[in-house]
């Protein structure tokens, strides 16, 4: 795919892009020169040389994201080790995240997250959103392994932390375009407004748009195709040397059209490999699994639900507070956030009313953190991090499933339909610290701990019916519209 880019960030040669490409321990913040005279990371919520941290942990600083053009949070994996980084079909803007073989992949919320995303100090409790676009990132820092002493919400597979851009003071415009073919645009735009001596302010806008060039051959559109657009307010506010108070507001919003399947049964039994169905998709063949795609074309899908798109809404407040007390840093972290989102899926994944899904799903999650970092004030030999952690988060599910529809059209059987709902609210506190002793510059001691306490509550019914017709009716003029029969049976 050809590109073409236009943007007012600094300029970086091509030996210094192929570095940071290459590298896999890079800074978190470097100095501006061109010289890397040291490797700065804050993995362990101090700012330390990368030589002192005892972190297996791999960073990127936001001037290296936007030297490699990474659209998403996908783009990362290869510059990691033991990193692996999926999207979620029916989750949007949802990433299955493995370090070290150690992950998850479930689209239910009521599974934590195995390796954990933190934006600007504020962990996200469920997959969804956590596949952001890289738009105006500080740093991204990805660390491996357990993380339950240094983060407020505990994980067995590691962390990845993502810090963003604050307000500079100084008035200035960023921008970036990127466009190429098959209708590929990105579009990025931040401006820093300046507010006198206490103040400062920030705006900024993202969109992505396009760029997959998969057709479906039952609706004629193309499938697969990003539909974002993000949009973030900022205000810094600094009363004195010794106080700083953070706060940011992100809207995101998502409205692609999913990820299409592809059905690649088939009776071709000659050829292991299954590269073509050789019999046409008829109504029978759909129960016994010989239906499918052309499967050596595998930009063509025939998914007929593809009538409406995903949307998903996501909002995010965070106020981040930090205060020097000569010995250390005292650290206040706020989060409150909210989901909307309605996805549905073909999972037949033929150009029939088979099986067919709407997920309706909306959240709410709010977070507190207090934390304490000592630094070389209090001693030079030893230091410590301690802190609270508060969480509380709900969801509400409520499914629509269309079962064999299209066969009860076609006079071959009765449709059935399933309406099952969920309910899901959990609270947890925990506390938290590390504890580091250097005996030499060649030997430190470091002790960690964590006490959890979480309780959740989930109810749940599920809705079973069958009539002449049920299911999902493609083309309605009413949004969801769905017709459902009388319930053969409710729990």
């Amino acid at each position: 795919m050809s590109t073409f880019t236009r943007k007012s960030f600094t300029r970086i040669p091509l030996v210094a892009a192929l570095a940071a490409a290459s590298s896999v321990t890079v800074p978190v913040a470097v100095a501006q020169e061109r010289m890397l005279e040291e490797i700065i990371v804050t993995a362990r919520k101090r700012v330390e040389s990368m030589q002192d941290v005892s972190v297996a942990v791999s960073a990127f600083t936001g001037d290296q994201i936007d030297a490699l053009i990474m659209r998403d949070m996908r783009e990362i994996e290869g510059m990691v080790p033991n990193l692996v980084i999926d999207s979620v079909a029916v989750s949007p803007a949802g990433a299955s995240i493995y370090i070290r073989g150690v992950g998850t992949q479930e689209v239910e919320r009521s599974f934590d997250p195995a390796v954990g995303v933190v934006i600007d100090g504020v962990p996200l409790s469920f997959v969804n959103g956590s596949m952001r676009n890289t738009f105006d990132f500080s740093s991204v820092e990805v660390l491996r392994g357990p993380q339950g002493t240094l983060f407020g919400r505990n994980t067995t597979g590691g962390v990845i932390n993502i810090t963003r851009n604050r307000p500079t003071g100084e008035f200035g415009v960023r921008y970036e375009a990127n466009a190429g073919t098959d209708d590929y645009l990105d579009l990025k735009a931040v401006v820093d407004i300046p507010m006198g001596d206490m103040f400062a302010g920030k705006l900024g806008f993202a969109s992505q748009e396009d760029g997959i060039d998969r057709e479906n051959v039952t609706t004629g559109a193309d499938v697969g195709n990003p539909d974002n657009e993000e949009f973030t307010a900022s205000l810094l506010f600094t009363p004195t040397d010794d106080l700083e108070m953070y706060f940011s507001y992100v809207y995101f919003e998502d409205q692609n059209d999913g990820v299409p399947l592809q059905n690649i049964s088939s009776v071709n039994t000659d050829n292991t490999v299954n590269p073509a169905p050789e019999i046409p998709c008829t109504v029978p063949l759909v129960f016994l699994g010989f239906c499918g795609d052309d499967v050596t074309d595998i930009e063509k899908f025939t998914q007929d639900f593809y009538s409406r798109d995903l949307d998903f809404e996501w909002d995010s407040y965070t106020l981040n507070m930090d205060y020097d007390v000569n010995i250390g840093v005292v650290t206040a972290i706020f989060g409150y956030q909210e989901t909307d989102e309605s996805v549905p899926t073909d999972f037949d994944a033929t150009s029939l009313n088979t099986f067919h899904t709407i997920r309706d799903q909306e959240s709410e999650q709010t977070t507190a953190e207090i934390r304490f970092a000592s630094d070389d004030d209090l001693s030079e030999r030893w230091n410590f991090v301690t802190g609270l952690f508060w969480v509380e988060d709900e969801y509400q599910l409520d499914q629509k499933t269309s079962i064999a529809a299209g066969v009860e059209q076609a006079g071959f059987g009765t449709a059935l339909f399933q309406n099952p709902k969920a309910d899901h609210e959990r609270e947890a506190w925990a506390i938290f610290g590390e504890f580091h002793y250097n005996f030499n510059e060649q030997l430190m001691l470091i002790l960690g701990g964590r006490y959890t306490e979480e309780e959740k509550d989930y109810s749940g019914s599920i809705t079973f019916g069958g009539t002449d017709f049920a299911g999902y009716v493609p083309g309605s003029p009413v949004d969801d519209f769905f017709v459902f029969g009388q319930p053969v049976w409710v729990p």
